[in-house]
């Protein structure tokens, strides 16, 4: 991961930090020893046509990858915390259909990762 961690990073400077973070390793390294190059992303798309370009990389999670274009390469991090997906409801917003919502969610994160690592 060290070396990975090295590669300039684009980075989406509109967006929250707290948002960005996992995707430029923050959560793993000083942000200041990052190389970050700022974008400005209005779509998974974008992002992807701009590592395209071969100059930066990018961090997404295994569910996102199973799909990549043949031109770009997905490889393993090791020493990367876990990504979680999480869904928020307001706690007394008990409706049948969100709660439905968000079960499907679960079940469809877990699908995709699947997909993702198989051959």
């Amino acid at each position: 991961m060290g070396e990975f961690a090295r590669l300039p990073m684009i980075y989406g400077r509109d967006l929250p930090e707290e948002y960005m973070h996992p995707f430029v390793l923050a959560d793993v390294r000083p942000l200041d020893e990052a190389v970050l190059v700022p974008i400005e992303a209005t779509s998974t798309a974008h992002v992807a046509q701009r590592v395209l370009q071969g100059r930066e990389v990018t961090v997404v999670p295994l569910a996102l990858t199973a799909n990549l274009p043949a031109e770009l390469r997905r490889i393993g991090l090791r020493g990367v915390p876990p990504t979680w997906y999480h869904a928020h409801r307001r706690s007394d917003d008990a409706r049948p259909e969100l709660l439905t919502a968000v079960e499907l969610m679960t079940d469809f994160s877990e699908s995709i990762t699947r997909a993702a690592l198989a051959p």
